[in-house]
């Protein structure tokens, strides 16, 4: 395609309409709605000249915004001969994601080759409501990649542009689906009439942008779980949620006990939950530490959650969490175990608890490369709901385990940044609550590393609260 930028997007409209890209009529769409218009951006693969002028339009469009990146992603499927066709091209290099891993050699679930920290643009054929954008997305920042935008060749103009700039992502669409409308009746390619219900359709349809539109599904309320909790803790926490309003923890890694005390005091009216690492206290005595943080949670109605880690063989994993210097079977209602040393691990735990403990297993973590992948987060979903009587949920960036009956926990929490330099990736908690599926959310340096910890824990504490309220349709 040769010319300028409106006769590049002019031909290539006209080239929409010739390859049957576009189709006027009555479809009945996938979500049973009726539309006057529908677009198949697939027959491009049989048509190179198309195909070819597409991926011209996207590359035109890339450097009009002037965008810099590492690597080109297509979303599968229609967008991988695309991006491809761009990456010829322009001799940028290009990863693919795959929709499932392998089951056998490097079980990759993204091919090429990148390091932590490359900055990927998303390529999309088409965008309704992101959707399919934020998936990719997710699995790109799993693997360490850095995403800030995305470029799509239609904008249907539904919702999806602003959904996807609310969670961080900026859409540089190349057409807009009301341009191709006016420029086919413009050439008297299409009837007035037709031309006005599509653009009716467009103004009036909006998709579906709740937690059920990106995969999360239903969303029961706090106080309907707390009655049918089945486990002790479970069922304590989720009361503490209902009664105080906030679905916040607050984790407070510190290396001195007057720190811990200091912050836990202020935090503590707006959390369910407080999150320690007591191994990093440098002055830690079990009887100045410990009898203080259980006098503010049963003061202040909050559990206490040691982020131990347990990754040990059970007998080791036994002696730790029952004995040492912390003793932490005595006073932590919640610790966290990694699923790699199998089911023994939770028999090991199980038998130095009570029925006052349990624990949730760290499905996925919300630093960059994390190795929890697909077949892990299924075994990790498995231990957990073969060991319901002391396992009560995942900390994970997505939801793992499907029952209402399992609780999310959700680290990597910051409405103000984006990562910290060292590998640790952040959401703010609406996309976190919306999108990742969580139930609590975890913010760390956001409360207690900015300004005033009580009132920061009390803003998060709000926000976090009214995602799930939206969530749940309350």
């Amino acid at each position: 395609m040769a010319g300028s930028g409106s006769d590049l997007k002019a031909q290539l409209i006209r080239d929409i309409l010739k390859y049957e890209a576009v189709k006027f009529g009555s479809f009945t769409l996938k979500s049973g709605v009726v539309s006057p218009i529908y677009m198949d951006i697939r027959v491009c693969v049989s048509h190179p000249k198309f195909l070819t002028a597409i991926a011209e339009a996207v590359e035109q469009t890339l450097k009009a915004a002037n965008l810099r990146f590492d690597h080109l992603c297509g979303v599968p499927y229609t967008a991988l001969p695309i991006a491809t066709c761009i990456s010829t091209k322009t001799h940028q290099p290009m990863l693919m994601r795959r929709k499932e891993a392998k089951a056998y050699g490097t079980k990759q679930i993204i091919e090429g080759k990148y390091r932590a920290g490359d900055k990927v643009l998303v390529i999309e054929d088409i965008v309704t409501s992101g959707s399919s954008i934020l998936e990719t997305v997710k699995v790109l920042e799993n693997a360490g990649l850095t995403v800030t935008d995305a470029i799509v060749l239609i904008d249907r103009e539904q919702g999806g542009k602003g959904y996807l700039e609310e969670r961080g992502i900026n859409l540089h669409p190349v057409l807009k689906l009301s341009e191709i409308i006016d420029r086919l009746e413009v050439e008297n390619l299409i009837q007035a009439d037709v031309a006005q219900r599509s653009r009716e359709f467009i103004r009036t349809v909006k998709p579906s942008l709740t937690p059920a539109a990106v995969g999360v599904g239903e969303r029961a309320s706090f106080e309907g779980r707390a009655r049918s909790a089945k486990h002790p803790v479970s069922a304590k926490l989720l009361k503490f949620v209902n009664k105080k309003k906030t679905n916040l923890c607050v984790a407070i890694d510190v290396e001195t006990t007057a720190e811990l005390l200091e912050l836990t005091s202020k935090v503590a009216p707006y959390v369910c939950a407080v999150k320690t690492h007591v191994d990093q206290l440098s002055d830690f005595v079990y009887e100045k530490v410990i009898p203080e943080l259980k006098r503010l949670s049963e003061e202040h109605s909050f559990l206490l959650f040691e982020d131990r880690k347990f990754g040990d063989i059970g007998e080791t994993v036994r002696a730790q969490y029952g004995g040492g210097v912390f003793k932490i079977s005595e006073w932590a209602d919640i610790v966290t175990v990694h699923g790699v040393p199998g089911a023994g691990v939770i028999q090991g735990l199980k038998s130095a608890a009570s029925e006052k403990n349990a624990c949730i297993i760290v499905a996925e973590m919300s630093s960059a490369g994390a190795l929890t992948d697909d077949s892990y987060k299924k075994a990790c979903a498995s231990m957990v709901e073969s060991n319901a009587d002391f396992v009560i949920g995942t900390v994970s960036q997505s939801r793992v385990v499907k029952s209402p009956e399992f609780i999310q926990f959700t680290p990597g929490v910051n409405f103000e940044l984006s990562g910290d330099g060292k590998g640790q990736q952040y959401v703010p908690p609406e996309v976190a609550i919306s999108d990742r599926g969580a139930d609590i959310v975890i913010v760390g340096r956001g409360v207690t590393r900015n300004g005033d910890p009580g009132d920061r824990a009390r803003i998060y504490s709000e926000r976090a609260w009214e995602a799930y309220e939206k969530a749940t349709g309350n």
